[in-house]
C-alpha cells in the first residue's frame, strides 16, 4: 500500500489575518505636529522671558505673572493634553488593536482593553487599557462608525476593571 503524497504533508502557511487600517487625512496629522510645536516654544518662551526678567531686576507683578501660568496651564490642559493621547492611525487584527499617537505606538491585545466609549457630545472616542487612555476623533477618522462596530464586535474579551 503506497502512502499518497498529499497526506504526507501539512499546511505550512500560517494562519489568514485580517488587517483594517483607519486613519486620518496626513495634512491633519501635520497641523497636530504644528500645534505641538507652537505650544511647546509657547511654554519656553514665557518661561525664559520671566527667567531674563528676574536676571535683569525688572518689575515684577506677582498677580500678573499668576494668571499667565494658570492661563498657560488651561492652554497646556485644553490643546496639548488631547493632541499629545490623540490616535492617528489605528490597526484593527483579529487579536489586536494597534493604535499609533504623534510619540509612540501602542499594541493593545482585546483583553488589554478596558473600555471604549463613544460619549455623544464629545468630538473624541475614548478607548482606555490599563496602562493609558486614547483619544479617537470621530470626525478625522474616515469610517468611524466601522471602527467602533469592530472594536466593540471584540467587546467580550475586555477586560473590566472592577469598581471598588
Amino acid at each position: 500500500m503506497a502512502k499518497d503524497k498529499k497526506s504526507d504533508k501539512t499546511p505550512t502557511q500560517p494562519a489568514f489575518e485580517a488587517t483594517v487600517v483607519y486613519q486620518r487625512a496626513r495634512w491633519k496629522h501635520g497641523m497636530r505636529l504644528f500645534g505641538i510645536v507652537l505650544m511647546v516654544v509657547l511654554n519656553v518662551s514665557l518661561v525664559m522671558s520671566d527667567i531674563e526678567r528676574a536676571g535683569k531686576a525688572a518689575h515684577f507683578s506677582l498677580l500678573h505673572e499668576l494668571i499667565t501660568y494658570v492661563a498657560l496651564f488651561l492652554l497646556d490642559t485644553t490643546v496639548l493634553m488631547p493632541l499629545l493621547f490623540e490616535v492617528d492611525k489605528i490597526e484593527v487584527l483579529n487579536d489586536m488593536l494597534i493604535l499609533k499617537a504623534i510619540f509612540w505606538t501602542a499594541k493593545l491585545k482585546w483583553e488589554d482593553i478596558q473600555y471604549f466609549k463613544t460619549p455623544p457630545m464629545l468630538k473624541f472616542a475614548i478607548l482606555k487599557s490599563q496602562r493609558c487612555f486614547y483619544l479617537i476623533n470621530k470626525r478625522d477618522i474616515k469610517k468611524f462608525a466601522d471602527l467602533a462596530d469592530s472594536i466593540l464586535k471584540h467587546q467580550s474579551q475586555f477586560k473590566l476593571k472592577e469598581k471598588t
